[in-house]
Formats: structure tokens, sequence, C-alpha cells
């Protein structure tokens, strides 16, 4: 993902976030249409904050539901989408639901899908990814304006493609996690900045006590990245958090790493200088930059590669500015993730569904490039394949580390499978065309 104005294209810039361009004469002009409101420091009851979120969230839904065509909604069976379908429910009568499965027991969420698809009476149809892929992601890399390194695009491209078939626009739960606060990096921040600075120091020497594991949901990777981020500045800790390419391994798998090359100014830069807490800007940050830049257009170029619209309320401007003037210590009462979400969804959704972990539009990726995606991933990864500015023996080296379970590499080597397949794709079109 580039980060506004550059692009992967050389010459070609891209607006920011809120940015508006006009052509007129010969030339452009951009100008900033809209920007994320500033925290209000003034009360706000728990009673209110929930009346106004189920308010707010109603009346997105009701607006997105205004079509001249039908319109069905992603079910994953997670609280968001859940509750979605629950509201949306009482304007549809037989709301069509479409959700994705796979193998793997640990990674299926088909089973609550089903239970909010019976208790709100919609039309559900289901779909299995299984792990032999390699056509499908040929298909999703080739969608992709831009080479975004989230794996999610899977699911999504083959729910679209499936959805294609009943409806064509859908309602996605994009924007709960970051409009709420659902994402456990959260606990993570609001934590950082309760330890005394007295420990910061020691809790950071021992974080590398706690390696990332191959399998599983890598709760001692979490518990190492956190305490090496504690004697970093705020902002710092939270790219650190959310960046799986560190520096280190950045310069072992590139040819020329220059400090123009290093993405973590222009990622510090997009804090700005908001008011409130940290995690005030935090919240600002992922709606501008995680949502802005890698969830919403990654969803939008999945679903329109077969003509599907995704319609996201929880990004509605009027939610979306309501929840920047609440403070996230309200949004975030204690260390309970999504809270707020969760008392609101109490009268619509069953406990099963309410109590649940966060699980998120994962896919069983790096269980895949271990086993059945080995050859495809072999061959992505080969020096014949690699683009020109990436050393071979550093991504031999990693993917060897991966295979031995000696490091989880998964996310980095998705992005360079990704990257590599992307280039490659990009040459090819260029070719036919001269």
């Amino acid at each position: 993902m580039c980060l506004p104005p550059r692009t992967i294209i050389k010459s070609i810039r891209k607006l920011g976030p809120g940015e508006s361009l006009l052509w007129k004469s010969n030339s452009a002009r951009t100008w900033k249409h809209w920007s994320i409101p500033d925290v209000e420091h003034r009360h706000f009851s728990a009673a209110d904050v929930r009346c106004r979120a189920l308010e707010l969230i109603k009346t997105a839904i009701k607006r997105r539901l205004i079509a001249d065509v039908p319109v069905g909604a992603f079910l994953s069976g997670g609280l968001d989408s859940s509750l979605l379908v629950a509201l949306a429910s009482e304007h549809s009568r037989g709301l069509h639901t479409f959700s994705i499965g796979y193998t793997e027991a640990d990674f299926n969420e088909l089973p609550y899908a089903r239970l909010i698809s019976n208790r709100y009476g919609t039309n559900h149809h289901e779909f299995v990814i299984e792990a032999r892929a390699e056509k499908l992601i040929e298909d999703v890399i080739g969608a992709i304006d831009e080479p975004i390194a989230d794996s999610s695009a899977i699911p999504t491209y083959l729910i679209a493609r499936e959805t294609k078939r009943y409806v064509k626009v859908a309602l996605s739960g994009i924007g709960g996690d970051e409009m709420f606060f659902g994402y456990p990096r959260y606990l993570g921040a609001k934590l950082s900045e309760a330890v005394p600075s007295v420990l910061r120091r020691p809790l950071a020497d021992l974080s590398g006590v706690w390696r990332s594991q191959p399998k599983g949901r890598d709760v001692a990777g979490w518990i190492g990245r956190f305490g090496k981020g504690l004697q970093l500045r705020p902002e710092s800790r939270y790219v650190m958090w959310t960046t799986f390419l560190d520096p280190s391994t950045r310069w072992g798998l590139l040819h020329d790493v220059s400090a123009g090359n290093d993405p973590e100014p222009n990622m510090l830069n997009a804090f700005g200088s908001g008011a409130g807490s940290f995690l005030d800007r935090i919240f600002r940050y992922d709606v501008s930059r995680y949502l802005g830049f890698d969830l919403l257009p990654l969803c939008d170029n999945m679903t329109m590669a077969h003509s599907v619209e995704a319609r996201v309320p929880f990004c509605d401007v009027d939610l979306v500015e309501e929840m920047a003037r609440m403070p996230a210590a309200v949004r975030l009462p204690g260390y309970r993730l999504k809270g707020v979400l969760r008392d609101v969804a109490r009268s619509y959704l069953p406990v099963e569904i309410l109590n649940r972990r966060k699980q998120g539009f994962m896919i069983p990726i790096g269980r895949w490039f271990r086993h059945d995606l080995r050859d495809y991933v072999e061959s992505q990864l080969a020096a014949n394949s690699l683009p020109e500015m990436m050393d071979s023996h550093g991504v031999r080296k990693l993917w060897n580390a991966h295979l031995e379970g000696r490091v989880n590499a998964t996310h980095v080597l998705w992005a360079i499978v990704l990257f590599s397949a992307w280039i490659r794709k990009v040459r090819e079109k260029k070719a036919v065309m001269r």
C-alpha cells in the first residue's frame, strides 16, 4: 500500500483522505473538502452513547437499503455483520445473506452465520474456499489496482463472485472495528500508556523471550511485539505494532534500501497533531490510513471485479463524525473491546455472537503456504520470478525459516508473493498492448 500522494505507478499520484480535484483550463486544483472532526471534551453518558450509536447505525443501514435492485449482506457471523443483518431485516424481509467458510475448522465461521440467518429468516448462501486456490489467488491479484498485502482479498473476491448470482448490492461490516475499537491492538495501546516509565526498558529487554509462533493465534508474538514497543514513543510504537516488515527484515529482502524507501516517516506524519489522547489519535490514523487505503479500496477492487457494489453503513459520514467527537475513553470503557457496540447489540444478537472473541476475516494462508500451496509459493519466490529489486537469497532464507517453524513470516511472504505476481501481470499486460 502506497500512502498518498504516491502510487506504485511512476508519475501517477492519488488524492488523500477527504481531498477533491478539479481539472479546468488545462490545470488541476486540489483542496480538502472533509476531515475527521476533533474530539470534544464534554460529558458523554454511557446511555447517551449507546442510544446515539444505535440511532446512527439504523439510519446508515436504512440509507444503504435504498436501491432499484435487491440488496443483500455479507454475513461472517461476527458482531458487526450480524448486527447489520439484524437491523437490515427490520426493513428487508428475506434478505439474501452470504458467508464464506473453510475446511479448516478453527477458521470456519459458518455455524455462527447460520445462527443469525436462522434467527432472522434470511435467504442464506454459503461457499467454502478450498486450500488448492492457485487460480483464485491469480484472479485476485489481477483485480487489484495497487498491491495491498491483505489476504482478506481472497475471501472478499470469492464472496463477491458468488453474490453476483443473486444480488448486485451488498452491505458490509467494514468500519465497525475502527468506529468502536474492536482490534486487540487497541487494548495494547491503552495498556502501554499505563505502564510506568521505569518499567518500560526492562520489559522491552525481556520481549525477545516471546518469539512469534508459526501456528495458532500467535499470542507469544503479540506479547513480544507489545514489549518491544514500550521503549518507543507512542506513535512509533503503534506503527511498529501494525507493520510486519521491520527494518532489519526489509534490509535482508531488498537489494537497495535507502532512506527514501523507509515508509515509517510518512506513517508517523499521518498521525498529525490532532487533539485528544493516544487512542483518539490512533482512531484518526486508522480511519484515514488503514480503513481509507487498505480495507475500503481492497473491498471495492474485489467486489467491483464482479460488478457488485459493497455498501458500508459503519462508514456513514454522520456516524464517523459523531464517533470522532466522542473521546476514546467513552467508546472503549475499561479494557472491553467494542464494549459500546456489544451493549447496543444485546437486544438483537444471541450470546453466542456477543461473547465470541474477535476472529476477523482471516484465512489459513500460513497453513496453505506450508502444505497445499507450497509449490505455488515456491514458484513465485524463485529467483527468476522475483522483481529485480528483491534479493532472492534473502527471500529464500526467510522462506526456509518459515517452513522450518523458526519464524512466522506469513504476512511478509504473502506480501512478496502478491507483489511479485502483480508486477508480472502488469508486465504481461504491457507486452500485449505494445
